[in-house]
């Protein structure tokens, strides 16, 4: 295809290219008549399982041809919805060998690969549902063109050769249908996908039945007035609902995926005020921004967020400037060599405003956490230095109570490129005061205007 002329040939040069491309269209068309369509993605495996023989599948998005950024907008909102839990790629220990290997020549061990499939698509299994199943009838694997963090280029005439894995998949055979005692009876059809065989393994590419993860419940969230902070961060505000917020992030159109933190066993020595935690990844994967609450339901309490570039410095002297113009001069400001540490507070410490540089984030591995329903699980959430190895930590209650007079608190902490790999920082936005009453309803801790005191 004349791509050169179609996009950017003078006029008579444009007409020839696309008569060309319609042609070849139609010609691709009459001869892909009754053909499997194909799909395209990223894949990120696993560790290999040598029992099963296989490469489990810890993250899977599909790619659609996109121009622009209007486009690519689209695409990331037309995402279907596949469950990853119990996908698998089958292939021999040898096989597995030499794949690892081709891998790891390319600096590629880790991180997403790039796959076309062909498929047979099967009907919906509900009338009522838009959900279809599929059965695979071939698998190619490519290392990856370009940064992981940029949309995938999508091409019909992808080169075969580069493949670095093939895979075949047989087609299932048809059940045996019972006898019917009259053609106008007919015997349901099942609604329970049939299994898939790999010629190229001896292993079979079946599945395996992972039960779905129980809903989690939540206690009921105390029925308290949060006000709204003042300050906000990319326009979230500390007393908002978890529903006001997404639609504030979803106003800027970068969310990549969502995650949820699995509900812990709370800590009688922490806060229960952040258990519930709601991490929104966005920018292709360089900014996470999580929020904190009782529960699903409950106020947001604390906002963390943390942008991290793969390499490079940031301009922190600009962005100094720009807290200021935004926030006011800092009540605290500590010198460092990536940077300022910056502090803002709204309460009246006195002499213990030390206590009001109030950072507390905590490394995670998100691989933990749950992807929400509609999500992106493309990312490679295995990198050792990525915006999204941060959440917000449990405080400890004897903090929570010697910082309360701190009231909402705001900071912001420069991380320079020694020590992630990549100039990074992260802010944090909490009500302190909220926080401690929230957490002392929670515990079951009487006001102390309801307290009785016997003399």
């Amino acid at each position: 295809m004349d791509r050169a002329n179609l996009h950017s040939g003078d006029t008579f040069a444009r007409l020839d290219a696309l008569a060309a491309a319609r042609a070849a269209i139609e010609r691709a068309e009459a001869g892909a008549e009754g053909a499997a369509p194909w799909v395209a993605g990223r894949i990120t495996l696993g560790a290999y399982d040598l029992e099963r023989q296989v490469w489990p599948v810890n993250g899977l998005t599909l790619a659609l041809p996109t121009g622009d950024r209007m486009e690519e907008a689209v695409a990331r909102r037309v995402q279907p919805d596949i469950d990853t839990r119990a996908l698998s790629v089958p292939m021999s220990v040898e096989e597995a060998r030499d794949f690892d290997a081709t891998r790891t020549a390319a600096r590629r061990r880790s991180g997403p690969l790039e796959f076309y499939a062909r498929i047979d698509m099967g009907p919906p299994r509900r009338p009522d549902r838009l959900a279809a199943s599929a059965q695979l009838r071939e698998l190619f694997l490519f290392l990856p063109q370009g940064s992981p963090s940029q949309p995938m280029r999508v091409s019909p005439a992808f080169d075969r050769d580069t493949a670095i894995a093939l895979l075949e998949f047989e087609a299932p055979a048809a059940p045996e249908s019972p006898a019917v005692p009259s053609a106008e009876v007919s015997a349901p059809a099942s609604e329970t996908p049939s299994a898939v065989t790999a010629p190229r393994t001896e292993a079979r590419a079946v599945p395996p039945a992972t039960p779905q993860e129980p809903e989690e419940t939540w206690p009921d969230t105390p029925d308290l007035d949060v006000a709204r902070s003042e300050w906000d961060m990319l326009g979230l505000q500390t007393g908002m609902t978890f529903a006001q917020a997404q639609a504030v992030l979803a106003a800027r159109d970068g969310i990549v995926t969502i995650f949820e933190r699995p509900r812990p066993e709370p800590d009688p020595a922490s806060v229960r005020a952040t258990l519930y935690q709601r991490m929104y990844i966005a920018a292709d994967g360089t900014e996470a921004i999580t929020l904190a609450a009782p529960g699903p339901d409950g106020p947001v309490l604390a906002i963390l967020r943390r942008l991290q570039l793969p390499r490079g410095d940031l301009p922190f002297d600009t962005i100094r400037q720009s807290l200021i113009d935004k926030y006011g001069l800092p009540a605290i400001e500590n010198a460092a060599s990536e940077g300022s540490k910056m502090y803002w507070f709204d309460g009246t410490p006195g002499a213990a405003q030390a206590i009001c540089r109030v950072h507390f984030p905590r490394r995670i591995d998100l691989r933990e956490w749950h992807l929400r329903e509609g999500g992106d699980s493309a990312l490679d959430l295995s990198q050792p230095s990525a915006a999204w190895n941060w959440a917000i930590a449990d405080m400890p209650v004897d903090y929570a109570e010697q910082a309360t007079r701190c009231g909402r608190v705001l900071t912001f902490e420069p991380e320079g490129a020694a020590q992630q790999g990549g100039a990074a920082f992260s802010m944090m936005l909490l009500d302190i005061g909220a926080l401690r009453i929230v957490d002392e309803t929670l515990s079951g801790v009487p006001a102390a205007e309801d307290r009785e005191i016997d003399f």
